[in-house]
């Protein structure tokens, strides 16, 4: 059973750093590999994460990037919404601390010499920044 606490950390990091790899590492290891935590909650459609998502994509990748599949959990009690999305094939991951209303978006570029990870809010992307691998 996942610590559920840890997330707080978690928001803390993504909230005061700028080290978003840092932020994105930490929650494949402490969560996204994790059985147990990826079959908690339920499965959302979330309307306040598809424009987002797209906004970023469109600005990372292209107009012409297609967005594919976006699947996206719900944890309870936590205001927390995790969820994979698939960019021109490529899966990409994003969570959002909706109580925060502040979040992570990751994709690979075309090629997987690069990921690109955009910090946001719902009202506005705030960060962007390539991570090359």
């Amino acid at each position: 059973m996942p610590d559920l606490t840890r997330l707080d950390d978690l928001r803390r990091d993504l909230e005061s750093t700028d080290d978003f790899s840092g932020v994105l590492s930490r929650f494949i290891s402490e969560f996204a590999e994790d059985p147990d935590f990826l079959r908690r909650g339920f499965h959302v459609d979330e309307p306040v994460l598809a424009p987002i998502v797209e906004q970023i994509v469109r600005s990372v990748l292209g107009e012409k990037a297609v967005i594919g599949i976006m699947t996206l959990r719900r944890l309870t009690p936590v205001p927390f919404v995790h969820g994979a999305v698939i960019v021109d094939g490529l899966p990409g991951l994003v969570f959002w601390f909706e109580d925060r209303d502040v979040g992570l978006f990751a994709v690979p570029s075309p090629g997987l010499q690069e990921t690109h990870l955009c910090r946001f809010r719902t009202v506005v992307a705030e960060a962007a920044e390539v991570s090359r691998r």
